[in-house]
């Protein structure tokens, strides 16, 4: 996961260079010197793409997301749901950083279902995702009863 995160970002910042002097390049080329689109797409692709990934990478060195008990929660949901999860950075989750902090060595995990439009007039929830939560929460339980025996 880490030398993946690290590919990402170089990635990234390759691509945020090349957006960077196709825009200086082109503006120059054209005499342009207002504010466009393009300029964003250099300072973007920096910050969401590079930067994200270094932080995920350095996150994942931190609190090794990828270890055995994410592995048992990740078995759990392909029994019930017959399908790979994934594991997603995300900029949800609030309460399992109140959890850790408080209780310092805790393994926290956060999932839920789909939601759209999130804090908008418009959010709604998916309530086939809301049972598969269930059907997964009651299968992980039943799978770690059976590792504590």
């Amino acid at each position: 996961m880490i030398k993946r995160c690290a590919n990402l970002s170089l990635t990234y910042g390759v691509i945020a260079m090349a957006f960077g002097v196709f825009y200086r390049e082109f503006t120059k080329f054209r005499s342009f010197t207002g504010r466009t689109s393009l300029s964003f797409l250099h300072t973007h692709y920096f910050m969401l793409g590079m930067f994200f990934f270094l932080l995920l990478m350095l996150a994942e060195k931190a609190f090794s997301f990828s270890t055995p008990k994410t592995g048992r929660v990740l078995a759990a949901y392909q029994a019930v749901c017959g399908k790979q999860g994934t594991i997603e950075a995300t900029h949800g989750g609030l309460e399992c950083g109140l959890f850790v902090e408080k209780l310092p060595g805790l393994d926290a995990v956060s999932f839920g279902p789909e939601l759209h439009d999130v804090h908008s007039v418009q959010e709604r929830l998916s309530v086939a995702s809301t049972q598969r939560v269930y059907e997964v929460t009651r299968e992980l339980l039943k799978r770690e009863s059976a590792v504590r025996e």
